[in-house]
Order: C-alpha cells, then sequence, then structure tokens
C-alpha cells in the first residue's frame, strides 16, 4: 500500500494503485500473509518464497512494461522456485516482458522462459530462442557438436558445456553463425521499433506534489515507527534517564530566593542549566543510525523517483520533531518542578525543545557524512567537546584568547543556555561575584550570558535551520553507495 501511493503520479492514480494491491497479493498468493511482518534475519516474517514474490508485487504495482528480476529462485526449493516462475510466466502473458537471471533451473521452471541468453566470462555465447523454432537453443549447440539428450535437464546441459570445454572459442562461433546473424537481425529490428512488445495504453505522468509525498512517508512510515518500541525508546530513554539523575542531584536547588542566592547557589544553577542544554546535543547519536540504517531504502527510492529529496529531509524532521514534544515535556516538568526553578516553565521547556531539535539536524549531518555508524559515532561526540569547550562554562567567554571568543557565537548550546539564565536570574540575582577591577556582579554578568531570551532563542532557532540546511545538502551530494 506504501509503495502504491508512493509510486502514484496522481491521486486518481493513488486510488487506482491502491485497488490493484488487492488483486495483487491475490494474484501472487499472498493473501494469506498480507497482515504478517517481511522479517529479516533476526526478526522471524514470512517465508523465502513469500518474500520473493512479495519483491515481485513492489514491483507490479507500478504497472510496468518491462520487470527486471536478479536471481527470483534463489535460496528457493524446487517446488517454489516453479511456482515463482509460473507466476512471471502468467505475467508475461499479460503483455509484460520479463527479463530474469536465474542459476541452474530445475526442468519444470526452465521450459516456462522462451528466450535465452548465455554470458561465458561477460560474453555472450548464445542469445535467441529455447525450446522451438529453427533458431532454438537445442538445435544451435546441436549444429556446434554438442547434441542434448532430451532425459537430461537442458539447463543442466547448456551450462556444462560453457563451463566444460575450455578450448572452445564459444563467442567467436555463435557471432558467425546463421543463429548469431539471426539474434542479430531480431535484435535490431526491436531496436528500430524502440519497444520490445507493444507498450500498454498509460495516462500522462503528472507528478503529484512534494507535500503530497511528505503525507505519505508520514502515514505509512511515521505511523510504524511511533508503533515500535525500539524506535521511541531510544529516543525518550536518555532524556527521561537524564532527567531522573539531575532531579535527584539537583533535588531544589532553585528554591532559594534573595540573599538565599549565595555564590555556591548560583554556580548550582548555572552548572544545572548549561547540562539541560548541552545532555540533548549529546543524547542526539540516538537519532543516526535512522538515516545510517536507511541509506540503502532512501538510494533505492530516490533513485526510483519515489519523492524528492526535500520530501524525505522534511519528512525526517517532522517525526522527529513531534515525537521531542511528549518527550521533553515529561522530563522537563520533572525538572522544573524537582528543583523548583524560576522563571516561565514555557521558556524552560521551549530552550530545551529547541537546543534538542538542533541537536537532531546536527546528528543528521554526522549521519549524512559519515560512511557508516562508527564514523558517525566519532563525529558528533567530537564537535559537542568542542561544544562543551566554548560555550563559556567551562572557560568564561571573557577569558578566551581573543583568537577563539568568536566562536562561541556559533554554538546552539550557548544561546540556550543564555535564555536559561536570563529566564531563571531574570537579573535579579545578589552580585556575589568580583571581576578585576574589583566590582561586584551576577552570575549572568560573571559568565557574559548577553542577550535577551528572545534574542537567543532566535540564534538556536537560526542555528536549527542552518544545520537543516547542511543536513540536506549533505544528502544531495555524498553518496556512500558502493554498487
Amino acid at each position: 500500500m506504501y509503495w502504491s501511493e508512493m509510486q502514484a503520479r496522481t491521486y486518481a492514480d493513488a486510488e487506482a494503485k491502491k485497488e490493484r494491491v488487492s488483486e495483487i497479493l491475490e494474484h501472487l498468493n499472498l493473501s494469506q500473509c498480507k497482515d504478517v511482518v517481511v522479517g529479516d534475519a533476526l526478526n522471524r516474517g514470512i517465508s523465502g518464497g513469500q518474500a520473493k514474490r512479495t519483491n515481485i508485487a513492489l514491483a507490479l504495482v507500478t504497472d510496468p512494461d518491462v520487470l527486471f528480476l536478479d536471481e527470483p529462485t534463489s535460496g528457493l526449493d524446487s517446488q517454489t522456485s516453479v511456482e515463482i516462475v509460473e507466476i512471471l510466466r502468467s505475467l508475461a502473458n499479460t503483455g509484460v516482458t520479463v527479463v530474469a537471471t536465474i542459476h541452474s533451473p530445475t526442468p519444470d521452471a526452465f521450459r516456462y522462459f522462451d528466450n535465452l541468453i548465455m554470458l561465458k566470462k561477460g560474453k555472450v555465447i548464445y542469445s535467441g530462442p529455447i525450446h522451438t523454432g529453427e533458431y532454438s537453443a537445442i538445435s544451435y549447440f546441436s549444429s556446434i557438436g554438442f547434441a542434448w539428450d532430451e532425459k537430461s535437464n537442458l539447463a543442466d546441459f547448456l551450462t556444462s558445456c560453457a563451463a566444460t570445454n575450455e578450448d572452445f572459442d564459444f563467442e567467436d562461433a555463435f557471432r558467425n553463425s546463421i543463429w548469431g546473424k539471426f539474434s542479430m537481425e531480431e535484435t535490431k529490428k526491436m531496436l528500430l521499433a524502440e519497444s520490445l512488445l507493444p507498450a500498454k495504453q498509460k495516462q500522462d505522468k503528472a507528478e503529484r506534489g512534494a507535500f503530497a509525498k511528505i503525507l505519505t512517508l508520514l502515514k505509512f512510515r511515521t505511523t510504524k515507527n511511533y508503533k515500535s518500541i525500539d524506535f521511541v525508546m531510544s529516543r525518550a530513554a536518555g532524556q527521561i534517564l537524564f532527567s531522573i539523575v539531575q532531579f535527584s542531584l539537583f533535588w531544589e536547588i532553585g528554591k532559594a530566593n534573595g540573599d538565599d542566592m549565595d555564590q555556591a547557589n548560583q554556580l548550582n544553577v548555572a552548572s544545572l542549566l548549561y547540562m539541560l542544554n548541552i545532555l540533548p546535543s549529546f543524547g542526539a547519536s540516538g537519532y543516526m543510525p535512522s538515516i545510517v540504517l536507511e541509506r540503502a531504502v532512501f538510494y533505492r527510492e530516490v533513485d526510483d523517483g519515489s519523492y524528492p529529496l526535500f520530501s524525505y529531509v522534511a519528512y525526517k524532521f517532522i517525526e522527529e520533531g513531534l515525537l521531542a514534544i511528549p518527550v521533553t515535556l515529561i522530563a522537563q516538568t520533572m525538572l522544573f518542578l524537582g528543583c523548583k526553578m524560576h522563571g516561565s516553565f514555557a521558556i524552560f521547556w521551549i530552550c530545551n525543545y529547541m537546543v534538542l531539535s538542533c541537536g537532531i539536524a546536527l546528528a543528521y549531518v554526522c549521519a549524512s557524512v559519515a560512511p557508516n555508524m562508527d564514523a558517525a559515532n566519532t563525529l558528533l561526540p567530537v564537535y559537542n567537546v568542542i561544544q562543551l569547550l566554548f560555550s563559556g562554562m567551562l572557560i568564561r567567554r571573557a577569558d578566551m584568547p581573543a583568537g577563539w571568543e568568536w566562536y562561541s557565537h556559533t554554538l546552539f548550546v550557548r544561546y540556550g543556555w543564555q535564555a536559561q539564565m536570563v529566564n531563571y536570574f531574570d537579573n535579579k540575582e545578589p552580585t556575589v561575584f568580583i571581576d578585576k577591577s574589583g566590582k561586584s556582579q551576577g552570575v549572568i554578568e560573571f559568565y557574559g550570558a548577553s542577550g535577551t531570551i528572545t534574542s537567543n532563542l532566535l540564534g538556536v532557532f537560526g542555528l536549527y535551520w542552518f544545520w537543516i540546511i547542511v543536513a540536506y545538502i549533505c544528502m544531495k551530494n555524498i553518496r556512500h553507495q558502493r554498487r
């Protein structure tokens, strides 16, 4: 159903393809397992034969003129292999040209094929009809001294002839034979006609919009992901666990008011607010596998024209952004109440949510650039450690060398922390710090937390879009495909 809607070019086409899904399931004998997961090497699902038929079904839902299959019978028992080939034969009878590579087919399976191309070391050693006619494979091999015993498997006989007679130049023999010349003439006729068979009537392909593709991705893939415990917990567990630890460690740390906000208290609160901003960026590593592990599917679907890159990127950020709302609300509510924090809860939560969103965008950049998970898991922590060093907590921005001070302005963690600091202290904290000139100052001034809540949130928002754009550019221009 997902593939039928994704491949549809118009909304009317989408409805027609949905209706065709049931027909295809019935035709390929898949109705009995239509509600069973496909499965993989670690998770039990449909059988090998059903998986082969499912792959064929994915191709058929697009209503193709030509169907290419790479070893559709490999790994199957003889009976299942015959059933697969019977299905292919019935498709060919409806006007679909079926091209398949096949190894060691049974006699029952091999008899369903019309034409054969045999290759040896990449060279064509036969091309033409298999069983019948003046220019069949049987008559050709007999003409060059290899007569077939009808009691044996024809496919095995042909393979054996080519494999065991190394001194015979099969390529040259076929090219100079009347069978080779006949094959060449037939090929030229098809090239001139620009069609293997009369093309089926098709409507003009008016592409559905990118936003329609986003809705399809959300409808099928996001719904499935939200039902997956692994998917949800990989994003929620870290947030909740961090909150529980901070909740217990900084219990009621923020209840102090007025003169009770001594130097130690202000430093502890500043540390808590800082960790609230740096931990989501580190925790964003849980979002990288969805890009790295989906890479093969992503390449295939984009290459098939299923959706533009914009649709995929938008779907991913919508999917992650929606799930992050309840997760961050639960985590931040625990902290805000348990730690007796001052200021607006809305600002407290929005800062955390937006910093997490920036972390997700940054994680997607690392996943797009890295060739595998090991590399991605190296890139993200390295950048986050740099954020940790330059955001102004470990070393104040005023104490940084002049050549490095500028870098803190590019870090979303710092903007989020500054917004949290202004929201909590509101510049009303006692001035318990002394600068080099002997002037007293509060913790905000001590750390150089500049700007208003609005300006700092705009900084986080701007960097969020910056990293999204970088992620898009990386996905568009960096391809890790090796085959």
